[in-house]
């Protein structure tokens, strides 16, 4: 049983040489990212943009539900 190895050529240091830059670029990239990015407090109440105003309407649609629930099930308790 003979297993061929792959021989060198000269494009296999090249190869090294472009992946090795590609993953300091990558780590470089990412460090300074975070490094310089100013991270801020966000208040969820306030509804920015339209996923924002999605949240608030189905918050105010799940209270409306739920409230109306909660309403009927004391109303009940009290009859009783």
């Amino acid at each position: 049983l003979l297993i061929t190895l792959p021989t060198p050529d000269f494009s296999m240091p090249y190869n090294v040489i472009c992946l090795a830059c590609t993953v300091v670029a990558i780590a470089f990239g990412s460090f300074h990212n975070l490094s310089s990015r100013t991270f801020e407090a966000v208040d969820s109440t306030k509804s920015t943009g339209p996923i924002g105003k999605i949240k608030a309407a189905l918050s105010k649609l799940k209270s409306k539900i739920f409230g109306k629930k909660e309403e009927a099930v004391s109303e009940e308790k009290k009859e009783n």
